[in-house]
């Protein structure tokens, strides 16, 4: 069983074509809380600064669910980690 969280509604022309495509998926606002495995797909290595809302609300639903055993998947790098030094 695959379910998608989506930060927000999609406002771009290829986030609304990655939205149909998730057609048939469950897209929830939030997680399940019982995931065994996340695949963190927040941030790249473009992103800068400071968490901003949604993006922290996300990066701390991940953290919960790696300390509750599930395993973290990232597509890039971890969201909140610095590409330059590993910092968090």
């Amino acid at each position: 069983r695959v379910g998608l969280v989506g930060l927000d509604a999609p406002r771009t022309d290829d986030a609304r074509r990655a939205a149909a495509w998730c057609d048939g998926h469950p897209l929830i606002g939030a997680s399940s809380g019982g995931e065994r495995v996340v695949v963190d797909a927040v941030l790249g290595t473009g992103a800068g600064g400071a968490l901003r809302p949604p993006v922290d609300a996300a990066c701390a639903a991940i953290a919960q669910r790696r300390a509750a055993g599930a395993y973290v998947v990232a597509l890039d790098l971890p969201t909140g980690l610095s590409a330059d030094d590993g910092a968090a």
